[in-house]
């Protein structure tokens, strides 16, 4: 309770006193692990490492999730060989355990940032499909449209962006996969149905982040559509009324 109300200091105290007192209570792995969870939000780092060590090696969800916390102490420290290596040491033992989700999910992440996209892919797609109460899904579904668009994969890719709007309700992530869905469908050559995935966007997000773009490839969309008028006024909407536009 008390770490929940971050108030870490004290939980870490209360720990150590339990840990002490009831070495062989059934209830010690959870307590190393709130002391590592304690440490870690200390930015105690090798305490917490070490709490952390101390309860990984079970084959339970108290395992997988200390893996984890390890795993993200590495990459907080810039250490990113060694957290790949202990998330997929953990996902090895436990591919399915609580906090799985979150080291596949950092693996694709790590593989992203290096331009790895086959891998990224692979470990999004992981997420995505493997894991449908995960949080961070909607993200990994994302995430696997890119991976899949810079491997000029625009079917997958397309698909991808399309599953993120229909199980995102709404925000910046509902827009961008709007957004994307439509350049995707245009670099299919579905020119009709680009057009309407970017009307829909051009008309419901007005001021939306992507707006420029979305507009400019609005207007190329319709171009090819062969719909001339409405694609000159959107060109002359670009050209006129969007001159931060990089296009």
């Amino acid at each position: 309770a008390t770490s929940a109300l971050n108030r870490h200091d004290d939980a870490l105290r209360y720990y150590t006193d339990f840990l002490r007192q009831y070495p062989q209570s059934r209830r010690v792995r959870s307590a190393r692990y709130g002391s590592g969870w304690s440490q870690l939000q200390l930015r105690r780092y090798d305490d917490a490492i070490n709490s952390f060590r101390q309860v990984e090696q079970g084959l339970d969800s108290v395992a997988a999730a200390a893996s984890y916390q390890i795993g993200a102490i590495q990459i907080l420290r810039g250490d990113t060989a060694a957290a790949v290596a202990t998330f997929q040491a953990v996902l090895y033992r436990l591919p399915y355990e609580s906090f799985s989700d979150n080291a596949y999910y950092q693996l694709a992440r790590i593989h992203y940032r290096r331009a790895n996209y086959d891998s990224a892919r692979h470990y999004f797609q992981i997420v995505a499909r493997q894991f449908p109460q995960s949080e961070l899904r909607q993200d990994a579904y994302y995430l696997l449209g890119e991976s899949y668009a810079s491997l000029g994969d625009f079917p997958n890719a397309e698909y991808a962006f399309a599953r993120t709007r229909r199980i995102t309700e709404q925000g910046p992530l509902l827009q961008r996969a709007l957004y994307r869905e439509g350049v995707m469908l245009y670099k299919e050559g579905r020119f009709t149905s680009s057009v309407d995935r970017l009307r829909q966007y051009v008309s419901e997000h007005p001021n939306g982040a992507d707006i420029d773009n979305a507009t400019f490839w609005l207007a190329e969309a319709l171009y090819q559509a062969r719909s001339y008028p409405e694609a000159e006024r959107y060109y002359a909407n670009v050209v006129e009324q969007r001159e931060a536009s990089p296009w």
